[in-house]
């Protein structure tokens, strides 16, 4: 999950922490993953300059996840280059 920077209105840091301490509680399982970036703001899509970050963190965790499940370095390249 991707917090960007505030205020936001609609997923403010806050929500952020409180999901990392149900993770920590252990309510919520650990593969969920959380980033937070000071400088994006919320309509992130609207900004040209905002859209390489995001599109990182989407590709990031998409490797994550693959490697997760076994798939090795190719295939994870194969799938980020069609993003």
């Amino acid at each position: 999950m991707l917090y960007c920077g505030g205020p936001d209105q609609w997923a403010p840091k806050s929500h952020m922490e409180d999901i990392q301490e149900a993770k920590t509680a252990g309510s919520l399982p650990n593969n969920i993953t959380l980033e937070y970036m000071d400088d994006l703001v919320h309509g992130f899509i609207v900004y040209p300059q905002m859209v390489g970050p995001a599109a990182d963190f989407v590709c990031r965790s998409i490797a994550s996840a693959t490697v997760t499940k076994g798939q090795n370095h190719e295939e994870i390249n194969a799938l980020t280059s069609k993003l």
